[in-house]
């Protein structure tokens, strides 16, 4: 069993992930990329608001059903071996605590980033870019890193999602002007700087980079959404925090201790039970801050003080840039999602031996794996069954175009139209002769 983990662990992630991306339908806004025809290549930085990368991507996608299942099981595997190599590429274990971590994800996220086609090409994409800068800049590794990879990293990086953009951009600066000290490496990292602001260049001439009130969208908009979302590796990460953090009550500073425990305590009871936005957002700073401190004061290593340092540097800015968008929706919280896995990864790798586990770990993988494609499989079932439903009603009534109930579901985003224009796309994907006029047609499920 050793020597399969070893050999086939790759191969095994890769399938895993295929085939539960083999039973991903494609409808809603993926459509508009299906009959996108752009007659140069600017015209595809204008039909959304993303960059080109994401654009490019999610045509191939939703054009290419092979493209597209070998392109989730890649990059799926990608991301595992990435969050493991941040914190340790020595310990195997953590590629499938990854893996399973991830596939725990609240479904609202994973819906939005993954399992749509746009959200992946954004979001999940965006987040896999930001998760290699963030495994070059714990490392120090800029100074090793050719000068053309480096541009090309920058320039990609920041050529995808306009908020996750200005993270990129951000945080290199701060790692140049507080971290670097290496004359060399601040040439290396120039190169960077100037693929990140090539990026960010095309996003601001081919893209309208709309400006939200910050405090609105922070409070009526991202409060709500991630005290509602994730719940289960927010317990979880707490926990850890928690239980590492009487280790180091008996040392003194008990005051402070107490305090950054129920600031970590509030904020999961009144994602529970509160309804008040002001009480989840003064809860959220408190539990912000009291993981922070305790993560700085549970282990005195300087390595694991430094990645600490990072995962909160990522994400307050990531907080502070998609507020400032106004791109707050559930697939954007994903790199949030990742930063939390990472610090999961982080307490499982400094506690326990490493390989600890692998085989059960690999074993827990599978099977959840394994209930997400037939998850995903009874979703596609019931999506098939919605579109002919809707074909019908199409084809046989003027007015009241509601759905049933039954065929709503939560493991989907945006899969029906909602736009003129993808009402067109999903009318011309399946062939569907409207009897009445379109532009009176809305669908909606009953309520």
């Amino acid at each position: 069993m050793k020597d399969f983990i070893k050999k086939y662990k790759f191969i095994l992630i890769f399938a895993v992930m295929a085939i539960l991306a083999a039973f991903f339908p494609i409808g809603g806004r993926s459509l508009v990329f299906h009959f996108f025809e752009p007659h140069r290549l600017a015209d595809l930085s204008k039909i959304s608001p993303y960059g080109l990368v994401s654009n490019l991507m999610s045509m191939i996608l939703c054009r290419m059903p092979i493209m597209r299942i070998l392109v989730y099981g890649a990059l799926s595997t990608s991301l595992f071996v990435l969050m493991k190599n941040v914190v340790d590429n020595k310990n195997s274990s953590l590629l499938f605590l990854a893996g399973f971590f991830f596939l725990l994800m609240d479904k609202s996220i994973f819906a939005s980033s993954f399992v749509d086609f746009t959200g992946f090409s954004s979001y999940f994409v965006g987040s896999i870019f930001l998760i290699i800068l963030l495994n070059v800049l714990v490392k120090n590794s800029l100074a090793r890193i050719k000068r053309s990879s480096l541009f090309v990293l920058g320039l990609v990086g920041t050529s995808i999602v306009p908020a996750y953009s200005f993270v990129f951009f951000f945080v290199t600066l701060f790692y140049l002007f507080f971290e670097s000290r290496d004359e060399n490496e601040k040439e290396m990292g120039s190169f960077l700087l100037m693929g990140e602001v090539l990026g960010i260049v095309h996003l601001a001439l081919s893209q309208k980079l709309s400006y939200s009130g910050f405090s609105f969208t922070l409070m009526q908009r991202f409060i709500p959404l991630v005290s509602d979302s994730n719940f289960i590796a927010l317990l979880i990460l707490s926990s850890m925090v928690l239980i590492g953090s009487m280790k180091i009550f008996s040392y003194g500073r008990r005051g402070k201790i107490i305090l950054a425990m129920l600031g970590i305590i509030s904020f999961l009871f009144s994602s529970l039970l509160g309804e008040s936005v002001i009480i989840k957002y003064i809860t959220y700073v408190f539990f912000m801050a009291g993981n922070i401190y305790l993560m700085f004061n549970i282990r005195t290593s300087q390595q694991f003080r430094r990645r600490i340092t990072y995962y909160f540097l990522f994400k307050i800015v990531t907080i502070l840039f998609l507020c400032l968008f106004g791109d707050v929706e559930y697939g954007s919280l994903v790199f949030l999602s990742f930063i939390d896995i990472l610090m999961i990864l982080e307490f499982y790798d400094g506690v326990l031996p490493k390989n600890f586990m692998s085989h059960a770990w690999m074993l827990l993988f599978v099977i959840l794996a394994s209930a997400n494609i037939y998850i995903y499989s009874k979703t596609a079932r019931k999506f098939d069954e919605m579109t002919i439903y809707i074909k019908n009603k199409l084809e046989c009534a003027r007015d009241n175009y509601s759905i049933p109930n039954k065929y709503y579901t939560e493991y989907l985003s945006n899969y029906i139209p909602t736009t003129r224009e993808e009402l067109e796309n999903y009318v011309r994907y399946y062939g569907i002769v409207v009897l009445g006029d379109i532009e009176n047609i809305d669908l909606y499920f009953y309520k």
